[in-house]
């Protein structure tokens, strides 16, 4: 049983308890994302390294904990938007006094617009795992019910593209330039979101109209996905408008901001200045993997990216580490804190990148890493890299 436990916090402990803290009001939810960040951060570098592979019998209960984030997420924002309108919005407030020991109502009306703000932002934070969700079910292209609620769940957090840049662009271009979700060697987070969210709608339009005009269809109509998901994007912040006003709308797109960026954070981490010479398999060591046991769990063995890679379609629970990619020592909340203060960041990294460069890059790979290097501004990876090719070469 413990082994089905390790994955069930998001659906059973984190959901449920962001629910009753935005219940509460005031600006409690901002709590959960500080406590999952400080306990995250310290057990996954107190807990020994996790790299078993258990086999699960139960497999149904596994996408069960997939499948119930959507819903989970619709309620929370159902919540949050209630504490944002004027009154009692449906009664909802007087139904839960009504039916549970809860008392609301009175903090309910002393719910300002800046507990809404703080609000959404703790919400956005958590509910971007919505992204994870959609990241593990729209892989599975044939399987209409699964694709259904991976889209789903990207939209409810703005994201909708995903699902297609993502599939048909990043896995086949990752570790290269011409990946929009791949991090160069000294970009910092900051610009990395900025060209990764507006290349990986570059990469899903370009993808959906090539593929309507091969079927001789409209690429601008609905059967355009980038289109059809913007709009069911639309209709979401247009139920926050009617629900809550203006405030309400402010605080949705809030929430999807923090999502947006919290999980480009992730993609930043994930690959974060590898290379590959573009044409040749995808191979174990193109990703940084994670062996650190509250990454793994938290985030559904999307710690274990390079098998991820080599085996795309393979579900969350049957992903292994892959003995010839790198480690990302520290886990991925931790990796996630350094790379917003860039200097800090990058002073980690690097060692990192000299040790891939040294074991793990080929000899081609070694040449593209040099110029990453010298592109990158970094001195440390400029000096320290030419002087190991020198070295290199005399022997």
């Amino acid at each position: 049983m413990i082994k089905y436990i390790r994955f069930m916090a998001m659906a059973f402990v984190f959901s449920p308890a962001m629910i009753l803290l935005l219940i509460h009001g005031s600006s409690l939810a901002i709590f959960l994302p500080m406590s999952v960040i400080v306990l995250q951060v310290v057990l996954d570098n107190l807990l020994p390294k996790y790299t078993a592979k258990p086999a699960y019998q139960h497999k149904w209960f596994l996408d069960f904990l997939l499948f119930v984030q959507v819903p989970l997420t619709m309620v929370g924002l159902f919540v949050l938007m209630w504490q944002i309108a004027p009154g009692d919005l449906f009664g909802f407030g007087a139904w839960i006094e009504k039916n549970t020991s809860l008392v609301v109502l009175e903090s309910h009306e002393a719910f300002t617009f800046k507990d809404g703000l703080l609000s959404a932002m703790a919400c956005g934070f958590y509910f971007s795992v919505n992204t994870l969700i959609g990241h593990e079910l729209t892989h599975r292209l044939e399987k209409p019910i699964s694709m259904f609620f991976g889209k789903l769940a990207l939209a409810l957090v703005g994201d909708s593209q995903f699902a297609i840049s993502h599939v048909y662009a990043h896995h086949k271009n990752v570790a290269t330039p011409l990946d929009a979700a791949t991090a160069r060697r000294g970009e910092n987070l900051y610009a990395f979101f900025i060209r990764s969210s507006l290349g990986q709608y570059k990469e899903s339009w370009e993808f959906e109209t090539n593929r309507l005009r091969r079927l001789k269809k409209n690429p601008y109509g609905l059967s355009n996905q980038v289109i059809s998901g913007l709009l069911l994007t639309s209709i979401f912040a247009l139920c926050c408008y009617l629900l809550s006003g203006f405030d309400g709308l402010i605080c949705y797109l809030i929430f999807i901001f923090v999502a947006k960026f919290l999980f480009e954070s992730v993609n930043y981490i994930e690959h974060y200045g590898l290379v590959r010479v573009p044409g040749e398999k995808v191979e174990p060591r193109h990703s940084w993997d994670c062996r650190n046991v509250m990454s793994t769990f938290n985030y559904l063995n999307l710690t274990r990216h390079s098998d991820h890679h080599a085996n795309a379609r393979k579900p969350y629970w049957d992903l292994e580490i892959q003995p010839t990619a790198a480690d990302l020592p520290l886990g991925y909340m931790a990796s996630i804190l350094l790379s917003t203060i860039p200097p800090i960041w990058h002073r980690v990294s690097v060692p990192m990148l000299l040790d891939w460069d040294q074991r793990f890059a080929t000899k081609a790979e070694k040449k593209l890493a040099l110029e990453a290097n010298t592109k990158s501004g970094l001195p440390e990876l400029i000096n320290s890299h030419s002087l190991y090719l020198e070295q290199g070469n005399e022997s």
